[in-house]
C-alpha cells in the first residue's frame, strides 16, 4: 500500500522489523529504548523478535501490543 511505502522509505529498517515479527520466534523480552530515527537494523531485529512474547504473555492481543508498545520507545513514536 502507499502507506506503507511511504513508512519504510522513511524508516528502512521497518521492513526488518516486521520479518522478525512475523517470524514468529519466541525471544527474551528485551527493552529497546531508541528513539523512532536513530533505529538502526540490530534494534529492528529486537523490537521485532519483541513481538511475540509480547503477545503471549497476555491474554487480550491489544494488551500483547500495549506492552510491545511500551517496552519499545520507536514502536510507541510511530503508532
Amino acid at each position: 500500500s502507499a502507506a506503507l511505502r511511504e513508512v519504510v522509505q522513511k524508516y528502512p529498517w521497518f521492513v526488518t522489523m516486521l520479518k522478525r515479527a512475523r517470524m514468529g520466534e519466541l525471544a527474551f523480552h528485551n527493552s529497546v529504548q531508541t528513539k523512532l530515527e536513530c533505529v538502526q537494523e540490530k534494534e529492528a531485529i529486537v523490537i521485532g523478535n519483541n513481538l511475540m512474547p509480547c503477545l503471549k504473555s497476555r491474554k487480550v492481543v491489544e494488551a500483547g501490543i500495549d506492552k510491545w508498545k511500551l517496552q519499545n520507545r520507536a514502536i510507541g513514536e510511530l503508532f
